[in-house]
């Protein structure tokens, strides 16, 4: 066989150190270029993945935090809608109550006046009914003066007098 590789001029000593030399090659690669490029890749890999699950990690919670927003907002809509309607409805009832209170106060206003008005009113009649009378008994004292005695005339005069009160107690 070795006159074989001969006449083909294939050396089996050089074919040997070629092998040893791939040999010391490939273990010398493999141990200082592709397993650190391999673990780099590895650790790149890892990191890339690492970052993509972070990502998706904030982008739940980003989409968490909008779906939170949104709803605190809506409770803070309708909480405001409740305080708006309270206020409202507040609103109306002082506003029934002040009226009422205002209808109350002018009420006894008016009761007040009107009182005050008819004791004016009374005070007023008897004022009148006094000077009346006096009036009256001078006038019938003269009229009748002449004509009647002392007696009959006094009796006239209080006769008039009892029926100037009796119509005034009938209006």
């Amino acid at each position: 066989m070795s006159e074989l590789f001969s006449q083909l001029g294939i050396e089996w000593h050089i074919i040997v150190a070629q092998f040893v030399n791939f040999a010391i090659l490939f273990f010398v690669l493999n141990y200082f270029l592709y397993k650190p490029i391999l673990s780099v890749l590895k650790k790149r890999r890892e990191g890339i993945i690492e970052e993509k699950n972070k990502t998706e990690q904030l982008e739940d919670k980003l989409k968490n935090a909008e779906v939170l927003k949104e709803k605190v907002l809506a409770d803070a809509r309708a909480e405001g809608e409740k305080i708006i309607r309270r206020a409202e409805i507040t609103a109306k009832e002082l506003n029934v109550r002040l009226i009422q209170e205002a209808k109350e106060e002018s009420a006894k206003e008016e009761k007040n006046t009107r009182k005050k008005l008819e004791a004016e009113k009374q005070k007023l009649f008897e004022e009148v009914k006094r000077d009346i009378g006096g009036l009256v008994a001078e006038a019938v004292e003269k009229t009748v003066m002449d004509a009647f005695d002392k007696k009959t005339s006094e009796r006239l005069v209080e006769e008039a007098l009892e029926i100037i009160n009796a119509d005034r107690k009938e209006e």
